[in-house]
């Protein structure tokens, strides 16, 4: 990803969080931005036993890969590295609801913000 460390800088002077702990919806909605595609979220368990919730925001792309901050993979290897990385429980993904992840910031003017850096 080109610019990260500003793009990275960014997130935290503003949200003050990164692109997996709070800033995803932003990146996302910049990475759409720039590629096309549709947002979804990883859905999974919290706790065992309890409803899967959204608990990532991505890009779906027109050509049938999942793209966020870590870049884009097919849906079962981004899955896969997501769970590696990030050690939450999800298992599938769906189109992204306006009520999904309502503790997140959607701030549209530091998406398009970050979509800039991601082009030059």
């Amino acid at each position: 990803m080109r610019n990260k460390t500003k793009i990275y800088k960014l997130l935290l002077d503003k949200l003050g969080c990164g692109p997996f702990d709070g800033g995803c919806v932003v990146m996302a909605r910049a990475l759409q931005i720039v590629h096309g595609g549709q947002l979804v979220v990883l859905l999974g368990r919290s706790m065992p036993g309890s409803r899967p919730k959204a608990q990532h925001a991505c890009v779906l792309l027109d050509d049938g890969r999942l793209m966020d901050a870590d870049g884009p993979l097919e849906p079962q290897a981004f899955i896969a590295r997501y769970l590696a990385n990030e050690l939450l429980n999800v298992t599938s993904y769906r189109a992204m609801k306006d009520t999904d992840l309502p503790d997140t910031d959607k701030d549209e003017r530091l998406s398009k913000k970050i979509a800039v850096l991601l082009t030059v």
